[in-house]
């Protein structure tokens, strides 16, 4: 064999080899691509599932349920997967109830029976339903009593009926008054200008129940809320030169007159009485009080007797 022979040779087969190389390299190049787009385009039915019941437990969390038919096709053992061990699962009626806890509220999924004639123990959602728990409902009740106190307005909620006195501390707060008073238990917070009392049976009752539920509750005015309304219909009153001569006037003392109306144009002692008085308009609206420098040397006496002139 000559070396031009030889040297055709040696280029055929650097070519083939070339050419099988590339043909190698172009295959396997495709098949990373192909197994790549397959990945990222085609979730797993359980990747789908799980993804599904986590935005109806993240919807869940805000109270919202959008109904997803897509979760009628997930069985009872993939919600557990996915959402962990329920807070209750019960049998109820002929059907699987599973329950999880989501904030203020419950995620609540129905299945048939596992004990069915199918002896299916692994199920399908038939439905599932997004509520506020009963803390969370009965705190909302109270918190809307609360909002509504402090405008001097009760609605008469019954559904505040059921609430124990526990619920009642543990959402509102420490009383500014908690006392055991005729055979009752009585418990009151201050709202603005209004007070907002329940009542709760005796807990030292027969029953020895320490955490009752509520009686009744009501909302009025404070005491002194209600000296104040009263000092100001008699300033009202004094610039018409009008005098109803009230007399729940009479329970009130010199600092709530001085703190509600103001410093006053005078005030005087006068043979033995504290004299203090407000221009009212035209009028002159003068409460007489016993001297502070008496006997009982009371720096904060209550109102003898008011007049306007």
């Amino acid at each position: 064999m000559n070396n031009l022979t030889k040297t055709k040779k040696v280029l055929i087969a650097t070519t083939l080899s070339v050419a099988l190389l590339n043909g190698v390299s172009n295959v396997s190049f495709a098949s990373a691509v192909d197994h790549k787009t397959t990945n990222s385009n085609h979730q797993t039915k359980a990747s789908k599932q799980a993804a599904s019941l986590k935005q109806v437990m993240k919807l869940a969390k805000k109270g919202e349920n959008k109904n997803d038919k897509d979760v009628l096709a997930i069985r009872l053992n993939t919600v557990k997967a996915t959402l962990g061990k329920p807070a209750k699962e019960i049998e109820y009626k002929g059907a699987h109830f599973v329950t999880y806890k989501a904030g203020n509220y419950e995620l609540n999924f129905e299945f048939p029976s596992v004990y069915s004639y199918t002896n299916d123990k692994n199920p399908k959602v038939t439905s599932y339903n997004v509520h506020q728990t009963k803390a969370s409902k009965q705190a909302a009740s109270l918190k809307q009593v609360m909002k509504l106190a402090k405008k001097g307005e009760n609605k008469n909620d019954k559904a505040v009926l059921d609430i124990r006195l526990n619920t009642v501390k543990a959402t509102l707060g420490k009383p500014a008054k908690e006392v055991e008073y005729k055979g009752a238990h009585f418990v009151t917070y201050k709202a603005g200008k209004y007070e907002l009392n329940f009542e709760f049976p005796s807990v030292y009752s027969y029953t020895n129940d320490k955490n009752p539920k509520v009686t009744s509750y009501n909302v009025h005015q404070t005491k002194a809320s209600k000296q104040a309304t009263s000092l100001q219909q008699v300033m009202k009153l004094a610039k018409k030169g009008e005098n109803k001569n009230d007399k729940a006037i009479l329970a009130i003392r010199l600092n709530t007159v001085k703190a509600t109306l103001g410093k006053p144009a005078k005030e005087i002692e006068y043979k033995g009485a504290h004299l203090v008085t407000y221009k009212a308009g035209n009028y002159k609206l003068t409460f007489e009080f016993p001297s502070i420098y008496n006997d009982a040397n009371d720096k904060n006496p209550k109102v003898d007797s008011y007049n306007v002139y």
